[in-house]
């Protein structure tokens, strides 16, 4: 079963197609989209009975002090109901894949986390995407 959230300042669960074929404006706030993934998982599914693999692709937009929540979010509530959680950041402008070709700091301080079912990785275009999302989640199968 897939599940899709979309997120800008706040966070609502949707189809697949709104997913891919919807744009949502506005800043970028990480943490309610952890809250309603958590939310989500806490209400409609148990971990007996069920393995959660999560992916989230992102432009690396975060602002104030959400990267800080977020983080601690994700690394004491959502890892630890998840089998794999895979985080992608697009860097699709050369001007900032060369000024932050290690991506952004929000990738940094994930990678400070120390947790076996967490990876992230950083691609430089949108044609890479595929890919990179097959190799972390070839990574993650347990």
């Amino acid at each position: 079963e897939l599940r899709f959230v979309s997120h800008t300042e706040t966070a609502l669960e949707v189809t697949e197609d709104e997913f891919f074929g919807g744009m949502r404006t506005g800043g970028t706030l990480i943490k309610p989209a952890y809250e309603l993934v958590a939310k989500i998982i806490k209400e409609e599914y148990t971990a007996d009975d069920t393995n959660i693999y999560i992916a989230q692709c992102t432009d690396w937009d975060c602002f104030g002090d959400d990267e800080k929540n977020s983080v601690t979010f994700l690394e004491n509530e959502l890892l630890p109901l998840t089998q794999y959680f895979a985080y992608l950041e697009v860097c699709e402008s050369a001007g900032l894949a060369q000024y932050r070709p290690e991506g952004s700091d929000y990738l940094a301080a994930l990678k400070k986390i120390k947790a076996n079912n967490l990876e992230s990785r950083v691609a430089f275009s949108p044609s890479e995407i595929f890919n990179i999302f097959i190799d972390l989640f070839r990574k993650g199968w347990y």
